[in-house]
């Protein structure tokens, strides 16, 4: 994937990923089935609307409800940053970064 600014992306998610986080343990997941997702960005990068295609990498299901996504570029690759949420009102900040390789 490439960021080429607003506008809408048809973002395609397979093959092989290790997720982690500060004091939690790394998984692994696995695309046996490819996800996808229509995401319409503004001119800052900020998320204005999320269509799924197909659900793909087994599905999930969570009590946290999307508060906001954002794309920032940098040079050979991309963060997204996702803001959710509990029933409590707690947020959490989740950080993907894509590099090329």
């Amino acid at each position: 994937m490439e960021w080429k600014g607003s506008g809408v992306y048809r973002i395609t998610s397979m093959g092989k990923a290790t997720l982690s986080a500060s004091g939690l343990d790394s998984e692994t997941i696995d695309c046996t089935t490819n996800g996808i997702d229509e995401l319409t960005f503004d001119t800052e990068g900020n998320m204005t609307n999320k269509t799924i295609i197909q659900t793909g990498c087994g599905g999930s299901s969570s009590s946290l409800t999307e508060v906001s996504q954002k794309f920032t570029v940098f040079p050979g690759g991309f963060q997204a940053y996702i803001v959710l949420k509990d029933s409590d009102s707690n947020q959490f900040q989740i950080t993907y970064t894509f590099q090329k390789q």
